[in-house]
Formats: structure tokens, sequence, C-alpha cells
């Protein structure tokens, strides 16, 4: 007789598929969850990278496919939800090189092939044509036998901590009322063609010039009016020197502009028409402002404070010599 209080078969095998369902439906629970953390980590990455103004991208290095992510791809101009296929190419053209490096060969050549993993700044132009400056990491992975895989990088827009560092170089190195440079700054520039002149033996000439009776434009029509002669008089240099040329306030109404490049011959031509120039400026006194100039070359056993004295008393002969003209220190 059988045992009713027996389970049958059916009834096991039932019992089996439930506990087997159970097993499943918290897989499929833990399966869930790891979905909504991968979800959330995803998110955070995103935001993340939204708001330190990032983005990344990815290379297959067996097919050449490259995936972007959202936030680069707005970076780079893209302005809609949808991210847009971008080949490996046109990615990298988009790069403008920094100085003389040529990035598209160290991203194939140090990254992709030696594994290197690099970090370099540089512009990029967007679709829209504007330039952004970016900071950017990126390495690649590769598989047991050294094939390389994957090149990810990291790309971060620097734009406006770049132009305020810019601007901040700027403002450390210009006069603040004539935006020429300042003496620091000139200082400078002539130690370097000092320091060319020795090496290479590239000659260079320099043109003081000081601003005739300007205690008197002070005392007549007052401070003011003084700041406005020294900044249209700093303008008329800006605009007539070359750009190679370096042209900064020495001091109070006395400038300096270094001519890289320039014999003695051609300085003293140029100064001459600054001279000539300076006379037909208008300013609101309504008087003829004139200068008296200094000219002189670099020359060799000469340090640069020697040179600066020699051109110095060019400048100061001339004003005691009548004002409104040119000596050249020979």
């Amino acid at each position: 007789m059988a045992d009713i209080n027996k389970p049958s078969a059916c009834q096991i095998k039932l019992e089996q598929l439930e506990e087997e369902l159970m097993i499943l439906e918290i897989e499929n629970y833990k399966l869930q969850q790891k979905i909504k953390h991968y979800d959330f980590d995803r998110y955070k990455l995103q935001e993340i990278q939204r708001l330190a103004k990032a983005g990344s991208w990815e290379l297959n290095n067996l097919t050449y496919e490259l995936h972007i992510s959202k936030e680069l791809s707005q970076l780079l101009g893209n302005k809609g939800e949808n991210v847009p296929k971008i080949s490996w190419h046109d990615f990298h053209e988009m790069f403008l090189q920094a100085k003389s490096t040529d990035i598209k060969k160290i991203l194939t050549e140090e990254v992709i092939q030696n594994g290197s993993s690099l970090d370099f700044e540089h512009y990029i132009t967007r679709i829209d044509g504007q330039s952004i400056y970016v900071h950017h990491h990126c390495k690649t992975f590769y598989n047991s036998i050294g094939q390389p895989l994957i090149t990810v990088g990291m790309i971060h827009d620097r734009t406006i901590e770049h132009n305020q560092s810019i601007e901040l170089r700027e403002i450390s190195l210009t006069d603040e009322l004539t935006q020429l440079y300042n003496r620091r700054c000139i200082n400078e520039c002539m130690k370097e063609q000092y320091e060319r002149f020795q090496r290479y033996g590239t000659t260079s000439s320099y043109i003081m010039l000081d601003i005739d009776y300007f205690k008197q434009i002070n005392d007549s029509f007052g401070h003011q009016v003084g700041d406005e002669v020294l900044a249209k008089l700093a303008q008329f240099i800006k605009s007539n020197i070359r750009s190679i040329d370096f042209a900064g306030r020495w001091g109070g109404e006395e400038f300096l502009i270094i001519c890289p490049n320039t014999i003695l011959k051609n300085a003293t031509l140029f100064a001459e028409k600054l001279r000539i120039g300076l006379m037909h400026l208008n300013f609101s006194t309504g008087c003829v402002i004139t200068a008296s100039f200094g000219v002189g070359e670099i020359r060799q056993g000469e340090c640069t404070n020697t040179l600066i004295k020699r051109i110095d008393g060019a400048l100061y002969q001339a004003k005691e010599t009548g004002k409104n003209k040119l000596i050249t220190s020979i």
C-alpha cells in the first residue's frame, strides 16, 4: 500500500522547479542591482565629466572604430543628444599641433605602438570653428601577446584657466598705462638678445626716447593729460614697430625699443621716422609733442648695462643740444 504522506515525483519536481525559480529570481535581483549600480556609476561618471568639462574617447585598434562620450561630443561642439560617428582620422585632425609637436605621430608611435601613458596640452578646433585649450591623457591596453587592443583618452577643457594664465602673465609683463612691456620684461628681452649676440653673433639695435618738456605738460594740463600723452605715444610706437621688435616703458616718460637683427643704420632711419611721426600726432592739448632719441647697436665685449648707459648718454646729449633730435651712439 502506497504511503499517502510521501510526496509524489511530480510534487518533488515541482518543488525543485520552485527552488530553481527562487534561485533565478534571486540571481535576477542581484543582476538588476548590479545593473542599477552600473547605471549609477555611469551616471556619476557622466556628471563628473560634465561638471569637470571633460569627456572620454575609446579607439579599437583592430578596427580603428572610435567611440566618444556624449560629454566629449558636446565639448567638440555637437549640440544634439545623439553622439554622431566620427572617424579616427577626422578626430585627430581637430587637434592643433602644440608648437613643433606632431600629435598624430606621438599618439601612433608612443601611445599605441609603444604603450606610453601620455599627458599633453593643445588646442582643438571644434566643429563650429571655435578653439578650446585642453589637457589630454591617453593610454593603450594590450592583449597577452602584446597586440594593442584599445586606446582610451580623457580630454579636459582648460580654456578658461589657460586664458586666465595668459592674462596674468601679460599683466605681470605689461605696463598698465601704456600696455607696452614693463621694465622687468624689457630687461629680459635685452638679456635674450645679448645671449644671441654672444652665441651666434646676431646683431641688434636699441632706441631710447624721452618726451620733451613732459614736466611742463603735467604742470600745465594735469597728470590726466600727461597720461594721455604717454598712452597715445605708446600706441604710436606699437603700431609702427615690426612683429619681431620689443617696445617697453623704461621709466616715467622714457621708452626703449629693441630691434633684433637690425644694424645701426636701419635703426637710426626707423628712429627718425618715429621722431617725425610723433610731431604729427593730435593731442587734446593742441600742442605739438616731441621727443629726443638715442640709438645704439650692441657690440662685442659690452654688457647690457654698459650698452644702456651708452644709449642713454646719446639721449642726454640730444636733450642738452636742443631736444627733438636724434643722436647715434657709435
